[in-house]
């Protein structure tokens, strides 16, 4: 099936994930501006104006399923919500309670969008940013 805009991280999140760092591994690419598939275009590593444009399905595969800060472990919950269908993503830990669960500081509320890999994305800057985790960790 043809991917759109809608199946990828927007431009903007895709420029702030290559300044973190993260791999550039992507099947897809913004090529100025435009979404191509990496194998139909010739990068040029000087060329700025190319930049990975992550699929869920990767950045799924970049995150830590787990986070643990202090003696807390935290899990990565992604989740439709009702009534929005937009996609919640967060980290969580049970805190002993039945169906009572505390989020991540950084996250309290975690990222809401329409499209999975924005918020996939969003999480994953926000843990690169906040030094939960390190680059070197993603995808392990």
């Amino acid at each position: 099936f043809p991917v759109t805009i809608c199946h990828v991280t927007s431009l903007e999140l895709s420029r702030r994930l290559k300044e973190l760092g993260v791999p550039q591994s992507s099947h897809f690419v913004w090529a100025h501006g435009d979404l191509v598939p990496r194998n139909n275009i010739v990068i040029q590593t000087s060329d700025s104006d190319i930049v990975p444009a992550y699929l869920a399905s990767e950045l799924g595969e970049l995150l830590p399923e787990e986070i643990t800060v202090g003696d807390k472990t935290y899990r990565l919950r992604i989740k439709k919500t009702h009534g929005t269908k937009e996609w919640l993503v967060k980290y969580i830990t049970p805190t002993g309670k039945r169906k009572s669960y505390t989020t991540l500081h950084m996250a309290i509320e975690g990222f809401q969008r329409k499209s999975l890999p924005e918020a996939l994305g969003l999480m994953l800057a926000d843990v690169l940013e906040n030094h939960l985790i390190s680059v070197e960790e993603l995808g392990k």
